[in-house]
């Protein structure tokens, strides 16, 4: 079923799959906002891609617990790879 997120993330202008996800695991999470979104998305969503419905419903127990990553990889309910977005930086006049 990832080759019909990635359609979907195509067909709405949206960034492809994170390279650091790509291939790993049976299911894969990840935060988009407009920052990495390409100013397109007025909120932050999450996308959840799944290899099949038993690996999404595997992760009903142990997805709530991530909320402060921004991207994971599980591989049944283990999770296999984490991690966070870097911070973009923000440019602040500075008057004297």
């Amino acid at each position: 079923m990832h080759r019909h997120v990635d359609a979907a993330l195509l067909k709405l202008g949206l960034p492809p799959r994170p390279a650091v996800l790509a291939g790993r695991g049976s299911v894969q999470v990840w935060t988009l906002h407009g920052e990495n979104g390409g100013g397109l998305l007025e909120a932050p969503i999450a996308v959840i891609s799944a290899r099949d419905a038993e690996s999404l419903t595997a992760l009903l127990r142990p997805l709530p617990h991530y909320g402060a990553q921004s991207y994971l990889a599980f591989d049944g309910s283990r999770a296999i790879e984490s991690g966070v977005w870097p911070a973009p930086g923000r440019l602040l006049p500075v008057a004297r």
